[in-house]
């Protein structure tokens, strides 16, 4: 039975008060950087430190507001005057100029933030993903390995617990207040946000450490009016914000006037200044009670608004900056007013869960694809691998993915059309920040390192990638249903009822399809199995990082699963590399391959004949070719997994 490896490496170095794990994608992205320019390896870290609830409060609030352009703010240049709250909250933070979206649209962008792992890597591209249960999200850790209680505010179905968004939580709730236009479907508003946040920080004891996540979703459409509260009279366009009018003006396409346009463009100002509001208000109420001392504070937003920029009013279609440049504000506990600084180099938000974890004291999970931005508060300057500020979306049958360094940005159109035939765009953001220009002909000795660049994140996320799992739109509660009809990801008519198109495709997809039954049953994460205690699995089941010398596991089997698969990461502070990876299929041969590099690592191999029990047995283990230096040293465990199953 032959036996196939392919790994990706990855590093721990320290820097400032924090360290950085750089997993998955560094070595593949640091060769785009030329020979030495890479950062040196060391053994890393064990995949967790327990800092233990303690004594001490520790507070992390993260605040995400829906389809927040940055330069709708006044921090990053606006003068309309639209977010006095936010802009005081960066006089006391450090305000990151260039922060980028992993996607376009909510969820691959939000899932990325909580796992630190670009959509890709997660398995959450198209409106069907949903993210498995193998996966780590930022609760999770914190909860589980710092004695966080953990919250979070729901608003957007597609962040809901349908989609798996759910992991992690204590307490995972929508606010009660909602509105709509008439005859609409309602949509969560700041007011109920705010009130519901602070109703389930006022629940903390004195010592408690906690987490809380609260989405804010006032400037994703439908646009509600908000009259007086923005200073200029709202333009007498013929289309208002309601869910029917905006999609009777996409179908009247070019016949929609500047008048129009700036009608819509004027009532998401007022969503954004009405949401500024209500995030000042709980900014107000973290002072009142005295939180603001001892809490990491953290405001960004998923993606931006298309607003005709680039021919389009909305988000999820392209990803130029309008849609994936975002606010990214850090408030570090005891930041006051004037401690405030700006960071100029480029982030991207699987960055924000590793931050979170350096400054709780939490060390990060060796799949988190993103680094702790510690250095660059510090002063210091990250490795060059992450000069390279990568993001895609797949949405309504369009595809694409960017790559940027410094101010230059390609953006690559992974299914070309009729109407765009290019392949290729690179801009000049210094120089053309609204990207008008298309320099891929012009400057081509830039294009090419760029090109070559985004085809080796592309690979190296494509060979980490999981098998995606989908739900279908039967499958979803009323609640999120409607959320996403209000939002318009499910269409609906003027009445607010499902179209004709959504209810056959509800009517067509029945739950539990074969596909999504076998990604059920092929999914297993984070397995940990007392030694030589064979354990018996059936579907997926989540437990602690790590693995014993052996450790077995037995999945059940379909006719049609022909390869066994293993994906995770080396990570042991024990012994010396290279390390084998030891798998033994049904007890038949033994398999072994060395990995000469701590990792990431993806085994596969094929299955011996079906048999009529309809199961297969892997066992796992590992152990260093190399003895330790002190006789008592132990030598396990060295694996951490994030998925195993059959193909």
């Amino acid at each position: 039975m032959p036996l196939r490896l392919r790994s990706s490496l990855g590093t721990a170095t320290p820097f400032g008060r924090r360290a950085i794990v750089l997993a998955g994608l560094l070595t593949v992205v640091a060769s785009a950087c030329g020979p030495g320019d890479a950062p040196s390896r060391t053994a890393p870290d064990p995949p967790f430190v327990d800092g233990g609830a303690g004594e001490e409060r520790r507070g992390v609030i993260l605040v995400l507001i829906d389809t927040l352009r940055a330069d709708h703010l006044g921090l990053y240049g606006s003068r309309a005057g639209l977010t006095p709250n936010l802009d005081a909250l960066g006089e006391s933070s450090y305000v990151f100029d260039r922060a980028v979206a992993p996607s376009s649209w909510t969820r691959p962008s939000v899932a990325s933030l909580l796992t630190s792992r670009y959509p890709t890597a997660v398995g959450v591209l198209d409106k069907d993903d949903l993210l498995r249960e193998s996966e780590l999200l930022l609760p999770e850790v914190l909860r589980q390995y710092g004695g966080f209680r953990t919250f979070a505010v729901s608003t957007n179905g597609n962040t809901s617990e349908a989609y798996g968004f759910g992991q992690g939580y204590d307490h995972f709730v929508s606010p009660h207040l909602l509105r709509s236009y008439p005859g609409g479907f309602p949509i969560y508003v700041g007011e109920g946000v705010t009130a519901k946040a602070i109703e389930l920080l006022d629940q903390l004891g004195p010592s408690d450490s906690f987490f809380l996540f609260v989405h804010y979703l006032d400037p994703h459409d439908p646009y509600l009016p908000h009259p007086g509260l923005l200073d200029q009279p709202e333009p007498p366009g013929r289309f208002d914000g309601s869910r029917p009018s905006l999609e009777e003006m996409a179908r009247q396409r070019g016949r929609a006037t500047e008048t129009d346009r700036e009608r819509i463009r004027h009532l998401y100002a007022g969503e954004v200044k009405y949401c500024d509001l209500w995030v000042g208000a709980l900014l107000d109420a973290l002072s009142a009670r005295g939180l603001d001392e001892d809490t990491l504070l953290i405001v960004t937003s998923d993606h931006g608004e298309g607003l005709w920029d680039h021919r389009r009013r909305d988000h999820g279609n392209d990803l130029y900056e309008e849609t994936v440049w975002v606010p990214l504000i850090i408030r570090l506990p005891g930041m006051r007013s004037g401690d405030g600084r700006r960071i100029s180099q480029p982030v991207s938000l699987v960055d924000v869960a590793p931050t979170v974890l350096a400054t709780v004291g939490l060390e990060a999970p060796v799949t988190f694809q993103g680094a702790d931005l510690g250095p660059l508060l510090d002063g210091l300057t990250r490795p060059p691998a992450y000069d390279f500020i990568y993001t895609e979306m797949n949405h309504r049958g369009r595809s694409f993915e960017s790559i940027r360094r410094g101010e230059m940005k390609l953006i690559r159109d992974r299914r070309p059309r009729a109407e765009r035939p290019a392949t290729w765009e690179i801009f000049d953001l210094a120089s053309d920040a609204r990207e008008r220009a298309d320099l891929r002909e012009k400057r081509p000795r830039e294009a090419a390192p760029l090109q070559d660049a985004l085809r080796r994140w592309s690979r190296a996320l494509t060979l980490s990638a999981p098998g995606r799992r989908q739900v279908g739109l039967a499958q979803l509660d009323r609640q999120t249903l409607d959320s996403l009809r209000a939002l318009g990801y499910v269409g609906a008519d003027a009445t607010g009822a499902a179209n004709r198109k959504t209810r056959d495709v509800e009517a067509a997809r029945p739950a539990g399809s074969p596909a999504e039954d076998r990604a059920a049953e092929s999914y297993l994460s984070r397995i940990d199995f007392p030694p030589q205690a064979p354990s018996r699995v059936d579907g997926r089941q989540p437990v602690p990082a790590g693995v014993h010398p052996t450790s077995t596991v037995v999945l059940r089997r379909k006719l049609d699963h022909e390869r066994w698969f293993l994906r995770g990461s080396v990570a042991s502070p024990y012994g010396r590399g290279p390390w084998k990876v030891i798998v033994l299929v049904d007890g038949d041969a033994r398999l072994s391959a060395s990995i000469s590099t701590p990792g990431e690592y993806l085994l596969d191999g094929p299955l011996p004949p079906f048999t009529a029990a309809g199961l297969v047995r892997l066992d796992v283990g590992c152990e260093p070719t190399t003895p330790p230096e002190v006789a008592s040293e132990p030598t396990a465990p060295c694996l951490a997994l994030s998925s195993i199953g059959l193909l």
